[in-house]
């Protein structure tokens, strides 16, 4: 939790960033960010990053960030969204498809857990306008 609160903090510091904090009666649920890149070539996306904590996935709360966050990088003129998630991850696939974003390759070994083991991630990316 600590980790978390930190990069809260750091996300709420930045002017290139958003960030939606979720919570069901009154509880911390997780948290949704859109990170924008400040360099002039790569204004025009940025990356999305979405964590809910177990027990609160399939309840339609990340689906409602996500449809703010897409709205949101709309409004403001972004063109692109990125993300990475856990090839194995067929909840949060299917949500991320479900919103329009396409696998446009997969990182084999990305993340490394404690025990020694790795999962691949797909970058993933969807197209505003442009």
């Amino acid at each position: 939790m600590e980790e978390e609160c930190i990069f809260i903090d750091n996300e709420n510091e930045s002017e290139d960033s958003l960030m939606l904090l979720g919570f069901l009666d009154g509880e911390y649920v997780g948290n949704c960010a859109l990170m924008r890149n400040n360099r002039s070539r790569f204004k025009h996306r940025a990356n999305v990053c979405i964590a809910l904590y177990q027990k609160y996935t399939g309840m339609g709360i990340g689906t409602a960030m996500l449809e703010k966050m897409i709205q949101t990088a709309t409004d403001i003129g972004l063109e692109q969204l990125e993300l990475e998630v856990v090839a194995d991850n067929q909840r949060a696939l299917s949500l991320y498809k479900k919103m329009g974003f396409e696998i446009f390759g997969t990182f084999p070994n990305n993340m490394k857990y404690k025990d020694g083991t790795y999962a691949d991630m797909h970058w993933m990316m969807k197209r505003l306008a442009g």
